[in-house]
């Protein structure tokens, strides 16, 4: 009878540490929220992120706090269903009596991360500062369940945006989600 060498123990030891430390790495890997940003392109087949239904991104706003609660929604057959997120998002503050109710998104563009969201010239009006940080917060909320969109880019006829009032739109905005820090546009806004 063959006697085990004790570098075969030392070997099968060596292996069992590796699989479950890969496997502890991989798993901590795939929970960071980065993880969920990975370009399509760049995924193994097979493996793609499950994505949740949308949802519905509505302020409440209560005194000079603002938050945002989130509803299912169906989307229509055959529309970009960030297009109509964004525009649903719109009919909320429409609702409230806030912006132009002709005020709507007509096309969204994904790029590296970047989405050029282009707007009707409706859109362009100048807000106060609590209205503006509404305003943006939300369409920057609704656009964060996509992980393929990391920025913003406000648009109308091709060109972007200056601003809505105190914020400087010409660059990219950070997406914001829960946990994620909104624009600040004045101590009032969450």
């Amino acid at each position: 009878m063959a006697s085990k060498s004790p570098n075969t123990a030392l070997v099968g030891a060596a292996l069992l540490v590796s699989l479950v430390g890969g496997t502890l790495l991989g798993a901590y890997v795939m929970t960071t929220p980065d993880a969920r940003k990975v370009p399509t392109a760049l995924r193994k087949p097979g493996k793609e992120v499950v994505q949740s239904a949308p949802r519905r991104i509505v302020p409440v706003v209560s005194g000079t706090e603002v938050t945002y609660r989130e509803e299912d929604v169906k989307v229509p057959d055959g529309v970009d269903k960030r297009v109509f997120l964004v525009n649903e998002y719109l009919n909320q503050l429409h609702a409230r009596g806030l912006g132009d109710k002709s005020a709507r998104v007509i096309g969204i563009d994904v790029r590296n991360g970047t989405a050029f969201l282009a707007f009707n010239p409706a859109f362009e009006q100048t807000y106060g500062t609590s209205d503006e940080g509404i305003v943006l917060n939300g369409i920057l909320r609704t656009l964060s369940q996509f992980p393929e969109i990391e920025k913003v880019q406000f648009e109308i006829d091709g060109k972007p945006m200056d601003t809505l009032g105190n914020i400087d739109l010409s660059q990219p905005q950070i997406v914001t989600g829960p946990g994620v820090a909104p624009v600040s546009t004045s101590p009032a806004l969450p």
